[in-house]
């Protein structure tokens, strides 16, 4: 019976000291836990949300900014990696969809692809203004966007003034022929002098020379005189019937050439490099879908609109068979001039982080290295030229950096977290 008793106090000691020495290492451990150390890592532990990134990192557990626990992370910095280096087995990059590209040297050129409105050159605008006063007695353009060719009558006009300084012209011619061989010749200057100015003062009201040779070849007054269009092109803005009276100053008509015209374009900042004075360029517009109008930059606007954020650039484009409409809408392709042998890379594999460009470089097997970049143009076929960072050979990643940065991302921001144990 005492021999009983002695056992079972003999193995409730043992339980005991085995259920203490339990207890301490767990003690030992939740202290550590509390503590944020791991041994493992001989680094203090860290906490995040991988939802929200390295800027959840806290060196405590806790709730992110999205409400959800935060969990332990050990990033594994493998040996001998460079700062911000991601370093992935290449079985899991075909899962990751990681793609790269050849950094080269190649010439880099640009469509610029915009579209404008059509409009006539001011310069092909012709005025159709009155010198002296009187009444339309014909109208022959009788409606706006009639065509005219240059020298086609417009009207004719009576005007009491006209006709008192044909009478006078005539008036001059014959008092010159009058003055015989034996005339003083003071008398012929002053003679010739006057039909000169008779001449003039026509001229000054815009009658043609043609008009004043048949004046003076008839001798007959004309009491209607014809007014002709400086230029062939459209009707525009008719303001006079016939019958009506006009004051001298006043317009009667524009006359519109629409052979040449002017496409008012937009292009953006990021296009502006491109563009320059001189290059050819080809329009479409959709109501002749057919065809295709070729022409040339000749404005680039000093000034930005602060509204759209573009420049405008002006284009003389032919129109002889009249196709191209005032306000009509046109597609344009601005032809630039390459680049010559500059270093490219694609688009893709531009990071833009709002203050710099960061691109992935493949190392060896597995081995990505982020690298900051300057970029000049961009060009077509999704490239963009490089003016520092990287050299011809060399491969980036197009395609899963955004994981790749994500993860360097947070390996850096852990890095500056982490403090040796015992500190």
């Amino acid at each position: 019976m005492r021999w009983t008793r002695q056992v079972v106090v003999l193995l409730l000691v043992i339980f005991a000291l085995v259920g203490g020495l339990a207890a301490g290492v767990h003690w030992h451990a939740s202290v550590d836990k509390v503590l944020g150390f791991n041994k493992k890592t001989k680094h203090k532990q860290l906490w995040w949300d991988p939802m929200v990134g390295p800027s959840s990192i806290r060196d405590k557990p806790g709730v992110s900014s999205m409400g959800m626990k935060l969990i332990p992370y050990n990033p594994n910095k493998q040996k001998g990696a460079a700062a911000g280096e991601v370093i992935i087995d290449p079985a899991i990059q075909q899962d990751m969809g990681v793609q790269t590209a050849l950094v080269h040297r190649t010439n880099l050129s640009r469509t610029i692809h915009t579209v404008g409105y059509v409009r006539v050159p001011p310069g092909r605008i012709a005025s159709i203004n009155l010198k002296i006063s009187g009444w339309v007695q014909k109208l022959y353009a009788t409606y706006d966007g009639q065509m005219v060719a240059k020298g086609q009558k417009l009207f004719t006009l009576y005007s009491p003034q006209l006709v008192v300084a044909e009478q006078e012209l005539l008036g001059a011619r014959r008092n010159l022929q009058s003055l015989g061989a034996g005339a003083d010749k003071s008398l012929k200057r002053q003679a010739a002098s006057l039909l000169k100015i008779a001449r003039q003062r026509l001229r000054y009201w815009s009658i043609s020379r043609a008009q004043i040779n048949h004046l003076l070849t008839t001798g007959r007054v004309t009491e209607a005189i014809a007014f002709t269009s400086p230029i062939s092109g459209e009707v525009m803005d008719k303001r006079v019937v016939q019958g009506s009276a006009v004051m001298a100053g006043k317009t009667v008509m524009r006359i519109a050439n629409h052979q040449v015209v002017w496409i008012d374009a937009q292009v953006y900042s990021y296009q502006l490099p491109w563009v320059a004075a001189g290059q050819n360029v080809v329009a479409r517009v959709d109501g002749v879908p057919s065809r295709t109008f070729t022409g040339r930059v000749i404005f680039i606007a000093h000034s930005m609109n602060p509204k759209t954020r573009t420049v405008d650039v002006r284009l003389q484009v032919s129109n002889r068979r009249m196709a191209l409409k005032p306000g009509m809408y046109a597609h344009v392709a601005i032809a630039t001039a390459p680049l010559k042998n500059v270093l490219v890379a694609p688009r893709a594999a531009i990071l833009e982080t709002g203050t710099k460009n960061i691109v992935f470089v493949a190392q060896k097997q597995g081995h990505f290295l982020p690298v900051s970049v300057r970029i000049g143009r961009s060009g077509g076929h999704n490239l963009v030229q490089i003016t520092k960072g990287l050299k011809a050979g060399q491969q980036v990643v197009t395609s899963g950096q955004f994981l790749l940065d994500v993860e360097s991302r947070t390996q850096e921001a852990f890095a500056d977290y982490k403090q040796p144990s015992g500190k």
